[in-house]
């Protein structure tokens, strides 16, 4: 994927810089809830529309929705099923900078099972 990205996407390697500077900008406004990025941003082939992931780590998550409140940040929210001993975990989506951004909110304890996955 990322050759096809570097022949066909002149553009690939800032668009793909200025992706990882938003989830950065992103893991720093969340640091609070340990954020891990995943999928196309941190693997290294996302385009200029793809979307930031990044699982976040609180034991309510409703707190992580009452600080997107406290902020006043417009977002939706959505169960759904994980790999991870939990059945669900909420799913916020919401913008940032004309991308789209995807919280994943886990409990605590997934930290240490994602890590162990890898």
């Amino acid at each position: 994927m990322a050759h096809y990205q570097h022949l066909f996407c002149p553009d690939f390697d800032e668009d793909l810089l200025k992706l990882r500077q938003k989830a950065l900008a992103l893991m720093l406004f969340f640091q609070q809830f340990e954020p891990y990025l995943v999928g196309s941003v941190l693997k290294g082939n996302a385009s200029k529309h793809s979307d930031i992931n990044l699982l976040v780590y609180s034991d309510d998550p409703k707190i992580v929705e009452i600080f997107l409140l406290n902020q006043q940040i417009d977002y939706s929210s959505k169960e759904r099923k994980t790999q991870y001993r939990q059945t669900d975990s909420p799913t916020i989506a919401f913008w940032f900078d004309q991308t789209e951004v995807h919280l994943q909110v886990l409990p605590s304890v997934a930290r240490h099972q994602y890590a162990k996955k890898k």
